[in-house]
């Protein structure tokens, strides 16, 4: 991750995703995010055999996360103005 955000040169924010939580796997990415300075959205993605389904059927399951995402964009984006 830290590579491609230096690569990039721009703001960006890290999407995590397949998340299970109170794991120390997550655990570890947010350490790391946090200890890198890398931006991350406060919502994460969480594991669901649906949503890993998803692109076989072209529809997304309910509850997914990435309307709370899109949330947090939108009010991002709303602060700038």
């Amino acid at each position: 991750m830290w590579e491609t955000a230096k690569a990039i040169d721009r703001p960006s924010s890290v999407l995590l995703t397949q998340t299970r939580s109170n794991t120390v796997a997550l655990r570890n990415a947010e350490r790391y995010l946090s200890d890198h300075d890398l931006a991350r959205f406060d919502t994460t993605i969480p594991f669901k055999e649906a949503l890993r389904r998803s692109s076989e059927s072209g529809r997304m399951p309910s509850a997914s996360g990435y309307g709370l995402v899109a949330n947090e964009l939108i009010e991002a984006f709303n602060g700038l103005e």
